[in-house]
């Protein structure tokens, strides 16, 4: 009787020992997958938000120029745009604050803005330059 007990237990032994590590391996695999989805749910958020933001120049004229949001979503125009006049950086373009979908702003201060020269404004969704009159 006693032969007949040891097979027993040791098939349900390593019956409980694989099941143990298949639920450890389900859990471990689940983390992992779901750390990723997220990530990627993020990034995909994070570049469409991105590609919503667009700028269009409607004018410029004597160191003023005004820009209108033509994308989806708000951007700061101190920290989401560039202003280069003739290549050259604008670091103080005189408008400042959020620009909602189809808002137009007016910058004032565009100093080197002036006829003739190029006025270059990027978004992270693009960027829309004009020869300034």
């Amino acid at each position: 009787m006693k032969k007949g007990i040891t097979p027993v237990i040791a098939i349900v032994l390593l019956l409980l020992i694989t099941i143990a590590l298949v639920g450890f391996a389900y859990v471990w695999f689940n983390r992992i997958a779901l750390g990723i989805g997220g990530s990627i749910e993020n990034q995909s958020t994070q570049q469409t938000r991105q590609m919503g933001q667009r700028v269009r120049i409607e004018s410029c004229s004597g160191g003023n120029a005004t820009i209108r949001n033509s994308g989806t979503e708000t951007f700061n125009i101190d920290t989401d745009l560039v202003f280069l006049v003739n290549n050259v950086a604008d670091s103080s373009p005189g408008c400042s604050g959020d620009l909602a979908p189809g808002a137009v702003a007016t910058c004032n201060t565009l100093e080197d803005a002036t006829s003739g020269k190029t006025l270059q404004v990027s978004a992270p969704g693009n960027s829309d330059s004009m020869t300034c009159s």
